[in-house]
């Protein structure tokens, strides 16, 4: 009984993988090398649109955005990018989570 519902998870798996749906828009024609220093765009509430609350607070607006905001600048920062301090950064990130 165990194996199969093991098994039966493991079959869904691709299929939320592949329900996952990005889209990335940006200028092409922009030159990216000229920019060295990002910042996000500030919101006083966590751009994640939810229709009920989930029941695992793993779940939470607060925790996605901050588990998205953290995975989002790892990535800009392989590509050299670095997240600016104290001064005006070159470009602004944002995102929305439906």
């Amino acid at each position: 009984m165990k194996i199969t519902r093991v098994l039966s998870l493991w079959a869904m798996f691709p299929m939320v993988l592949m329900a996952q749906d990005v889209i990335r828009d940006y200028d092409r024609s922009v030159d990216l090398s000229k920019y060295k220093t990002f910042d996000w765009v500030k919101r006083e509430k966590p751009p994640i649109i939810r229709v009920e609350e989930p029941a695992d607070p793993r779940l939470s607006s607060e925790a996605l955005d901050s588990q998205i905001h953290s995975l989002v600048e790892k990535e800009l920062e392989k590509k050299g990018f670095r997240k600016a301090t104290n001064e005006s950064p070159d470009f602004l990130v944002s995102y929305l989570a439906i």
